[in-house]
Parts: structure tokens; sequence; C-alpha cells
């Protein structure tokens, strides 16, 4: 990093780095610094590598943090709801009533309709009339969807398809919220943003939905880790990686080994042009540049980044050639790049 002296790197992680007697292992803690570097929140940039080592967190060969987190299948409640939807939707075709701007909403008994009550905390709003029919539409094409609990009315997207209303993830797609409305107070280990852990946090809340999930997150999208060290993180994008049992969960909490060789490299690509796509701006532009960084060095980073997505692998899977030319020891050396 000696051409950036503007970016200091944690102890922790070189903490990390020396934990490891592995090469790759170690490049991993290289790749997650260099995804890390890229926060806009210099408390995250500080203080998630020590929350990480501390809690025993894995990451990936790119860099990508491995976590765990649970939601509710609700697969029976979805079809009661597509099938309101369904029927209202056509009547009122047929009849010649309006469908657009029309809200749905749960009823204390379970049933559904377009009227809101005054008591709003009895009424769930499910989505909007056309919404929701497409969703019903689509529902044999779509895999399952799972929701989160204390999200309701909530914008969000699904692999960049904007929805409004309770969050649900769905396996092989990232689901993330703007990152200015998440909570960034490390204070608060509880509030808005997507939260995951490791297998201790899901073991531990059980009512937090019924099936469990791994999943992956950029350090880039990390926005808070909480204070008193209990072991989950608040983020503004996460990728469902794939669902797992209890009996593999609790393979995870005692298997200390590696988990680099996890598939996670369709998602990585992605996530890296997400976070491109973020930065292509003005390096001046207030609230994504991290503020300690010169224009000249995040100039560079974003150079970096898009010469490394030119010259990805379109083959996701065949990656060691491409681990090993993204960001190599040569690019410490070199006066000019980084």
């Amino acid at each position: 990093m000696k051409n950036f002296p503007e970016v200091a790197v944690p102890k922790t992680v070189i903490q990390m780095y020396y934990s490891y007697d592995g090469e790759q292992e170690r490049q991993a803690v290289i790749n997650f610094w260099k995804l890390l570097v890229l926060n806009p929140n210099t408390r995250v940039r500080n203080e998630l590598p020590k929350f990480l080592f501390n809690n025993g967190f894995h990451i990936t060969s790119e860099g990508l943090i491995v976590s765990f987190r649970r939601a509710w299948d609700r697969t029976e409640e979805n079809m009661k709801l597509h099938e309101y939807v369904i029927n209202e939707y056509s009547r009122r075709k047929l009849q010649k009533k309006k469908v657009h701007d029309l809200n749905v909403y749960e009823l204390p008994n379970g049933a559904f309709s377009t009227h809101q009550s005054t008591d709003t905390v009895t009424h769930m709003f499910k989505g909007t009339l056309v919404d929701l029919y497409q969703e019903a539409q689509n529902e044999m094409h779509d895999s399952k969807k799972y929701y989160a609990d204390h999200s309701n009315e909530t914008s969000f997207t699904v692999d960049g398809d904007d929805h409004y209303g309770p969050v649900f993830y769905q396996v092989g797609k990232t689901t993330s919220v703007q990152r200015n409305l998440c909570d960034a107070n490390s204070r608060n280990s509880c509030s808005k943003g997507l939260h995951s852990g490791v297998p201790d946090y899901v073991v531990s809340y059980t009512g937090f939905g019924n099936t469990i999930f791994m999943c992956l997150v950029n350090p880039y999208d990390v926005v808070s880790s909480p204070e008193d060290g209990w072991c989950k993180i608040r983020t503004s994008a996460i990728h469902i990686l794939c669902t797992i049992d209890q009996a593999e969960l609790e393979g995870y909490l005692t298997n200390k080994a590696s988990l680099l060789y996890i598939a996670s490299s369709a998602y990585h690509y992605e996530s890296m042009e997400r976070i491109f796509a973020d930065m292509n701006y003005s390096p001046t532009t207030e609230g994504l540049t991290p503020e300690e960084y010169s224009v000249v060095i995040t100039e560079r980073i974003c150079e970096q980044y898009e010469q490394y997505l030119e010259g990805r692998n379109v083959n996701f899977y065949q990656e060691e050639e491409d681990l090993d030319s993204w960001f190599s020891d040569e690019d410490f050396e070199e006066e000019e790049t980084w």
C-alpha cells in the first residue's frame, strides 16, 4: 500500500493475515481488505476486521464474508394472497373498475382487502394490486420467497428489481436496500438494515424464521458492526447462496476450517459491477467517496476496478487465473497502479 499513504491498513487486517499459514487464505484476507477499503464508513473500515476476527466469521477466496440468517417460508400464505389477488384483479377488470393505485392489506382474521382501515397496525400492507397480480402470475417461474419479520412497508430490490412491502429473500438472488436507509450507529444492534451473522446467531434466534440460509456479504456493503460484540452484522445488501438445515448449521458451528472454496464467483462479479456503478461518478460526490481519500486516490481505485471488471473471465467458476491476476503482488510494487 506504499503508493497510497492516505489509506491506513487496520492492525486487525494484519493479524487476520498472519493467523493463516496458507497462501490462499492470506490472499483472501488481502482481497477482503481491497473490498473493504472502498466502504465509505470510516468506523466500519476500522472496526469490521476486528469484529469478524473475534467472532469467527469466514471469508471466501474473493474476500466476501460468509454469514447466516433465518427467514420465514410462507408459501402457503403466499398462495392465499395470490388467490385473492388474481380473483380481485380479474373481477375488477371484468367490471371495468380500476386496478391501478390500489393497495392490498391483510386483515387480522387472515383475509385480504383493498380498503385500508384507520387502524393501520392491524391492517398489514402487502403490496399494490397490480404488482401482486404480476407476482402471482410469475410465481411458477420464480424461486420461492422467504420473508423477514420486522420489515413492513420497506423499499428494497431483489437482483435490481424494485419492490415495496415486507422484505423477502430468494435463493441465488441479492436483496438490497439503499445505504442511506440503513442505521450506521454501531450502538444499535437491532435497527434498520439487513442482518446476518455467525452460526451462533442463527442457533440462538430460531424465532426469526423457519428457514436457514448461508449468505454472502461484500465488505463494501456493511453499514454497521455492533459495539456490544454480538455476532451479527448489518448491511445494505445480502446474497442468499443456499438453504441449509439444522445439522449443517451445527457442522459450520463446530468446523473451523476455511470456507475459501464456496461457490461465490458469480455473486462476486455482480457485486463488483454494482460497486463500480456506485463509484462511477465524480469522486467528490458527497456520501460515496471515503472522506479520508483524495480525488486522486479514489480515481485510481475506480480505474483499477474498471480494468478488473473488463478482464474478468466470463466463466465465473474457472477462477484460479483470475484470482492470481487480480491485484497481484506486482500491483503493490508498480508506482502508477494498485
